[in-house]
């Protein structure tokens, strides 16, 4: 899938406009690449992969095995790309951590909400601001039809990728 959204910015240098390109990678990962650059989420570790971002992770975390891996709520910068990590609190157990991210890249604000099973609270929903693209999968047997197009809705993205 190529994006292009309205007035990116031109390198004014080589006149160009920067295309990002997301695509769909096993185990349901999405890899967003801009030029050289690129970033990827819910896939597996892999030592070829720069930034990896987890909306869902076993604990024990073992960060040290690739340290280009985010697990969990912060702020993070890496190569140009600011990332917000927000923790769902009510979605983690003693088991799981579970963490949507804010992304910012070349512009471009994209949010990461993984599989989701419940609604998101207006304080996490303050948190996300303005968002450009939304990715999103609904676990049908928590969250229904119309609570997941309430949930779009409020986050009012300009394209949503489910």
């Amino acid at each position: 899938m190529i994006i292009e959204k309205h007035g990116l910015k031109i390198n004014k240098r080589f006149s160009t406009i920067n295309i990002m390109v997301i695509s769909l990678q096993k185990e349901n990962g999405i890899r967003c690449q801009l030029g050289e650059y690129s970033f990827f989420v819910d896939v597996s570790p892999d030592k070829t992969n720069r930034l990896t971002l987890k909306t869902k992770a076993s604990l024990p975390v073992d960060s040290f095995s690739f340290p280009d891996i985010i697990y969990g709520a912060g702020e993070y910068e890496i190569s140009g790309v600011k990332i917000i990590g927000i923790e769902l609190p009510e979605s983690c157990t003693k088991e799981t951590l579970r963490t949507i991210y804010r992304v910012v890249f070349d512009g471009m604000r994209m949010v990461f909400l993984g599989e989701m099973n419940s609604t998101l609270s207006d304080d996490v929903l303050d948190k996300l601001g303005e968002v450009d693209i939304l990715f999103f999968s609904v676990d049908e047997k928590e969250v229904g039809p119309k609570q997941a197009s309430s949930l779009a809705k409020q986050i009012d993205p300009k394209i949503i990728i489910p």
